[in-house]
Protein backbone atom coordinates (compact mmCIF):
# COMPACT_ATOMS: atom_id res chain seq x y z
CA UNK A 1 0.00 0.00 0.00
CA UNK A 2 1.41 3.38 -1.01
CA UNK A 3 1.30 6.38 1.32
CA UNK A 4 1.37 9.99 0.10
CA UNK A 5 1.80 13.03 2.34
CA UNK A 6 1.34 16.21 0.27
CA UNK A 7 2.21 19.62 1.70
CA UNK A 8 -0.32 21.68 -0.27
CA UNK A 9 -3.80 21.23 -1.72
CA UNK A 10 -2.33 21.70 -5.19
CA UNK A 11 0.06 18.81 -4.62
CA UNK A 12 -2.74 16.72 -3.13
CA UNK A 13 -5.07 17.07 -6.13
CA UNK A 14 -2.20 16.42 -8.53
CA UNK A 15 -1.50 13.16 -6.70
CA UNK A 16 -5.19 12.27 -6.80
CA UNK A 17 -5.26 12.83 -10.55
CA UNK A 18 -2.44 10.28 -10.91
CA UNK A 19 -3.80 7.92 -8.23
CA UNK A 20 -7.60 8.41 -8.36
CA UNK A 21 -8.23 5.31 -6.23
CA UNK A 22 -6.14 6.64 -3.33
CA UNK A 23 -8.16 6.91 -0.10
CA UNK A 24 -7.98 10.28 1.62
CA UNK A 25 -7.32 10.14 5.36
CA UNK A 26 -6.99 12.85 8.01
CA UNK A 27 -8.15 11.73 11.44
CA UNK A 28 -8.26 8.13 10.22
CA UNK A 29 -11.12 7.22 12.56
CA UNK A 30 -13.00 5.32 9.86
CA UNK A 31 -10.59 4.24 7.11
CA UNK A 32 -7.66 3.29 9.34
CA UNK A 33 -9.91 1.27 11.64
CA UNK A 34 -11.39 -0.58 8.65
CA UNK A 35 -7.88 -1.39 7.42
CA UNK A 36 -6.83 -2.66 10.85
CA UNK A 37 -9.87 -4.91 10.97
CA UNK A 38 -9.11 -6.30 7.53
CA UNK A 39 -12.32 -4.90 6.07
CA UNK A 40 -10.81 -2.55 3.52
CA UNK A 41 -7.70 -2.67 1.33
CA UNK A 42 -7.13 0.60 -0.58
CA UNK A 43 -4.39 0.77 -3.19
CA UNK A 44 -2.96 3.92 -1.62
CA UNK A 45 -3.56 6.41 1.19
CA UNK A 46 -3.30 10.17 0.85
CA UNK A 47 -2.64 11.75 4.24
CA UNK A 48 -3.97 15.33 4.44
CA UNK A 49 -3.03 16.07 8.05
CA UNK A 50 -0.23 18.46 6.99
CA UNK A 51 -2.50 20.55 4.75
CA UNK A 52 -2.92 23.70 6.83
CA UNK A 53 -5.22 25.11 4.14
CA UNK A 54 -7.84 22.56 5.23
CA UNK A 55 -7.59 23.44 8.91
CA UNK A 56 -8.97 26.97 8.96
CA UNK A 57 -12.25 28.46 10.14
CA UNK A 58 -13.05 31.79 8.47
CA UNK A 59 -16.02 34.12 8.26
CA UNK A 60 -17.60 36.86 6.20
CA UNK A 61 -20.43 39.14 7.26
CA UNK A 62 -22.99 36.41 6.56
CA UNK A 63 -21.23 33.03 6.29
CA UNK A 64 -18.56 30.84 7.84
CA UNK A 65 -16.23 28.34 6.14
CA UNK A 66 -14.99 25.27 8.00
CA UNK A 67 -12.04 23.44 6.47
CA UNK A 68 -12.30 19.71 5.89
CA UNK A 69 -9.35 19.13 8.22
CA UNK A 70 -10.89 20.91 11.19
CA UNK A 71 -11.40 18.45 14.06
CA UNK A 72 -14.55 18.11 16.12
CA UNK A 73 -12.63 19.40 19.16
CA UNK A 74 -11.70 22.51 17.21
CA UNK A 75 -15.31 23.01 16.16
CA UNK A 76 -16.39 22.70 19.79
CA UNK A 77 -13.90 25.34 20.93
CA UNK A 78 -13.52 27.74 18.00
CA UNK A 79 -14.63 31.30 18.92
CA UNK A 80 -16.06 32.03 15.46
CA UNK A 81 -18.28 28.94 15.56
CA UNK A 82 -19.24 29.61 19.18
CA UNK A 83 -20.35 33.13 18.26
CA UNK A 84 -21.91 32.50 14.85
CA UNK A 85 -23.26 28.95 14.95
CA UNK A 86 -23.78 27.65 18.51
CA UNK A 87 -25.74 24.58 17.40
CA UNK A 88 -22.67 23.31 15.54
CA UNK A 89 -20.52 23.77 18.64
CA UNK A 90 -23.10 21.91 20.75
CA UNK A 91 -23.24 19.05 18.26
CA UNK A 92 -19.44 18.74 18.13
CA UNK A 93 -19.26 18.56 21.93
CA UNK A 94 -21.44 15.43 21.90
CA UNK A 95 -19.58 13.41 19.26
CA UNK A 96 -17.94 10.26 20.63
CA UNK A 97 -15.30 10.72 23.31
CA UNK A 98 -12.44 13.19 23.59
CA UNK A 99 -10.02 10.94 21.71
CA UNK A 100 -12.38 10.71 18.74
CA UNK A 101 -13.11 14.45 18.79
CA UNK A 102 -9.39 15.22 18.82
CA UNK A 103 -8.78 13.16 15.66
CA UNK A 104 -11.95 12.99 13.59
CA UNK A 105 -12.67 15.86 11.19
CA UNK A 106 -15.50 17.68 9.48
CA UNK A 107 -14.30 16.33 6.13
CA UNK A 108 -14.43 12.78 7.46
CA UNK A 109 -18.02 13.23 8.62
CA UNK A 110 -19.03 14.61 5.23
CA UNK A 111 -17.22 11.87 3.31
CA UNK A 112 -18.49 8.99 5.49
CA UNK A 113 -22.02 10.24 4.88
CA UNK A 114 -23.84 8.52 7.72
CA UNK A 115 -26.83 10.84 7.82
CA UNK A 116 -28.61 8.62 10.31
CA UNK A 117 -26.05 8.73 13.10
CA UNK A 118 -24.07 11.90 12.40
CA UNK A 119 -24.65 14.87 14.72
CA UNK A 120 -24.09 17.61 12.13
CA UNK A 121 -26.61 16.62 9.48
CA UNK A 122 -29.69 18.33 10.87
CA UNK A 123 -27.93 21.69 10.89
CA UNK A 124 -26.29 21.12 7.49
CA UNK A 125 -29.69 20.47 5.92
CA UNK A 126 -31.51 23.17 7.86
CA UNK A 127 -29.06 25.87 6.77
CA UNK A 128 -28.57 24.52 3.24
CA UNK A 129 -24.83 24.01 3.58
CA UNK A 130 -22.60 24.07 0.51
CA UNK A 131 -19.60 21.76 0.18
CA UNK A 132 -16.48 23.04 -1.58
CA UNK A 133 -14.68 20.44 -3.70
CA UNK A 134 -11.20 20.60 -5.29
CA UNK A 135 -9.57 18.54 -8.01
CA UNK A 136 -6.84 19.00 -10.61
CA UNK A 137 -9.58 20.36 -12.89
CA UNK A 138 -10.48 23.17 -10.49
CA UNK A 139 -13.18 23.79 -7.90
CA UNK A 140 -16.89 23.10 -7.71
CA UNK A 141 -19.69 23.58 -5.19
CA UNK A 142 -22.18 20.92 -4.12
CA UNK A 143 -25.37 21.88 -2.23
CA UNK A 144 -26.09 19.60 0.71
CA UNK A 145 -29.34 18.42 -0.95
CA UNK A 146 -27.23 16.97 -3.78
CA UNK A 147 -24.42 15.58 -1.64
CA UNK A 148 -25.87 12.34 -0.28
CA UNK A 149 -26.36 9.55 -2.81
CA UNK A 150 -26.99 6.79 -0.27
CA UNK A 151 -25.55 5.45 2.99
CA UNK A 152 -21.79 6.15 2.82
CA UNK A 153 -22.22 7.38 -0.77
CA UNK A 154 -21.68 11.00 -1.80
CA UNK A 155 -21.30 13.22 -4.86
CA UNK A 156 -17.51 13.20 -4.37
CA UNK A 157 -15.84 11.80 -7.48
CA UNK A 158 -12.56 9.95 -7.81
CA UNK A 159 -9.68 12.40 -7.90
CA UNK A 160 -11.52 14.98 -5.77
CA UNK A 161 -11.16 16.08 -2.16
CA UNK A 162 -13.37 18.04 0.18
CA UNK A 163 -11.93 21.49 0.84
CA UNK A 164 -14.51 23.07 3.17
CA UNK A 165 -18.15 23.39 4.06
CA UNK A 166 -19.89 26.77 3.90
CA UNK A 167 -22.77 27.67 6.22
CA UNK A 168 -24.74 30.86 6.81
CA UNK A 169 -24.39 32.33 10.26
CA UNK A 170 -27.24 31.52 12.63
CA UNK A 171 -26.74 32.90 16.12
CA UNK A 172 -30.14 31.63 17.23
CA UNK A 173 -29.56 27.91 16.83
CA UNK A 174 -29.53 24.99 19.23
CA UNK A 175 -28.70 21.28 19.16
CA UNK A 176 -29.99 18.57 21.49
CA UNK A 177 -29.23 14.85 21.47
CA UNK A 178 -31.72 12.23 22.59
CA UNK A 179 -30.23 8.97 23.84
CA UNK A 180 -32.34 5.90 23.15
CA UNK A 181 -31.24 2.33 23.89
CA UNK A 182 -27.47 2.32 23.33
CA UNK A 183 -26.07 3.13 20.83
CA UNK A 184 -29.07 4.68 19.08
CA UNK A 185 -29.51 8.45 19.28
CA UNK A 186 -31.61 11.16 17.69
CA UNK A 187 -30.38 14.67 16.96
CA UNK A 188 -32.65 17.72 17.04
CA UNK A 189 -31.46 21.06 15.70
CA UNK A 190 -33.50 24.23 16.13
CA UNK A 191 -32.85 27.13 13.78
CA UNK A 192 -34.44 30.52 14.32
CA UNK A 193 -34.10 32.77 11.28
CA UNK A 194 -35.37 36.22 10.44
CA UNK A 195 -38.56 34.92 8.85
CA UNK A 196 -38.96 31.33 10.05
CA UNK A 197 -38.09 28.85 12.77
CA UNK A 198 -37.98 25.09 12.55
CA UNK A 199 -36.49 21.97 14.10
CA UNK A 200 -34.54 19.46 12.00
CA UNK A 201 -34.59 15.86 13.24
CA UNK A 202 -31.85 13.39 12.32
CA UNK A 203 -31.38 9.77 13.32
CA UNK A 204 -34.52 8.07 12.01
CA UNK A 205 -34.48 8.30 8.23
CA UNK A 206 -31.87 8.41 5.50
CA UNK A 207 -31.70 12.18 5.91
CA UNK A 208 -33.08 14.79 8.32
CA UNK A 209 -36.69 15.94 8.22
CA UNK A 210 -38.19 19.16 9.55
CA UNK A 211 -40.47 18.91 12.55
CA UNK A 212 -43.59 21.08 12.56
CA UNK A 213 -46.65 21.57 14.74
CA UNK A 214 -48.62 19.51 12.20
CA UNK A 215 -46.26 16.54 12.60
CA UNK A 216 -46.34 16.96 16.37
CA UNK A 217 -50.07 16.31 16.20
CA UNK A 218 -49.66 12.99 14.38
CA UNK A 219 -50.17 9.76 16.25
CA UNK A 220 -48.96 7.29 13.61
CA UNK A 221 -45.37 6.69 12.67
CA UNK A 222 -45.07 7.77 9.06
CA UNK A 223 -44.58 11.23 7.64
CA UNK A 224 -45.79 12.78 4.42
CA UNK A 225 -42.90 14.97 3.28
CA UNK A 226 -42.63 16.60 -0.14
CA UNK A 227 -45.07 14.13 -1.62
CA UNK A 228 -43.21 11.04 -0.40
CA UNK A 229 -44.07 8.80 2.53
CA UNK A 230 -41.16 7.79 4.71
CA UNK A 231 -41.67 4.99 7.21
CA UNK A 232 -39.54 4.75 10.31
CA UNK A 233 -37.69 1.58 9.45
CA UNK A 234 -34.07 2.72 9.68
CA UNK A 235 -31.61 0.57 11.62
CA UNK A 236 -32.33 -0.87 15.08
CA UNK A 237 -33.96 2.39 16.11
CA UNK A 238 -37.12 1.14 14.39
CA UNK A 239 -37.54 -1.46 17.13
CA UNK A 240 -38.18 1.33 19.63
CA UNK A 241 -39.96 3.73 17.34
CA UNK A 242 -42.94 4.46 19.58
CA UNK A 243 -40.61 5.57 22.34
CA UNK A 244 -38.45 7.52 19.87
CA UNK A 245 -41.45 9.37 18.46
CA UNK A 246 -42.65 10.14 21.99
CA UNK A 247 -39.25 11.62 22.91
CA UNK A 248 -39.09 13.65 19.71
CA UNK A 249 -42.47 15.24 20.35
CA UNK A 250 -41.58 16.12 23.95
CA UNK A 251 -38.22 17.62 22.99
CA UNK A 252 -39.77 19.50 20.09
CA UNK A 253 -42.25 21.22 22.40
CA UNK A 254 -39.47 22.08 24.84
CA UNK A 255 -37.34 23.60 22.11
CA UNK A 256 -40.19 25.62 20.64
CA UNK A 257 -41.17 26.87 24.08
CA UNK A 258 -37.55 27.71 24.93
CA UNK A 259 -37.18 25.31 27.84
Amino acid sequence: MKLFRPDTIKEAVELLSIHPKAEIVAGGQIVVNQIRQGLYFPEALLDTTSLLELQSVTESDTHIWIGAGVTHSRIASDPIIDRCLPALKQAAEQIGDVQIRNRATMGGSLAYADTIKGDYWGLLYALKAVIHIRSSNGSRLVPIDEWIKGLHQTALNKGELIEAVELPKCVNSEYRKIQLAYPETIGMTRVLGEFEAFVAVSGLMDRPFFMTDALDGMDDFSLQLKGHTFDYVCRPVSTQIEYAWHRIRIEYRRMVEGE
